[in-house]
């Protein structure tokens, strides 16, 4: 018999969830009213937070992720988290959402940036970036209701 010159780690990939009933999108403000219940009111203006919601083919919610935490001014997001857990999800896009410590409600420079770099990683992997959502307390802004060009391919 042969001796093993390595010991290798399985890797596994699955998804289950316990929720029987899906949020759909139909709008802006169905995500708007979704992210209320994930932001926490007492830390919105404190600093900014980075949430994905992940969506099937109907625009049910399959679930949503806090991809990261930041500071005051700025939240560092991983797009490789983002469409792992995609993947792993069978999702086949997500909507995009962060808050705006500053209760503003325009989309910065940064913002524009990373929207059009998720775009275009989405779309290689033949998923869908259907919006990006800046939270606030006091309301928000949708990239796709504002049609903004950073939700379009560029081919």
């Amino acid at each position: 018999m042969e001796q093993k010159k390595f010991e290798l780690a399985e890797i596994t990939i699955s998804f289950s969830t316990k929720v029987k009933v899906k949020p759909k999108i139909r709008r802006s403000h169905d995500v708007y009213d979704l992210l209320k219940q994930i932001y926490d009111d007492e830390k919105v203006e404190l600093r900014e937070e980075f949430i994905v919601l992940y969506l099937t083919r109907a625009q049910e919610v399959l679930g949503f992720q806090r991809l990261a935490v930041g500071g005051a001014t700025s939240v560092i997001v991983d797009i490789r988290h983002i469409l792992a857990t995609a993947l792993k999800a069978n999702a086949i896009g997500f909507i995009l959402s962060h808050n705006h410590p500053s209760g503003s409600l325009s989309p910065s420079p940064e913002d524009r940036k990373l929207t059009r770099s998720l775009v275009k990683a989405a779309e290689f992997h033949e998923l869908k970036v259907f919006d990006h959502v800046i939270y606030t307390r006091h309301g928000y802004y949708s990239f796709a209701d504002e049609s903004e060009d950073t939700l379009q391919s560029e081919k």
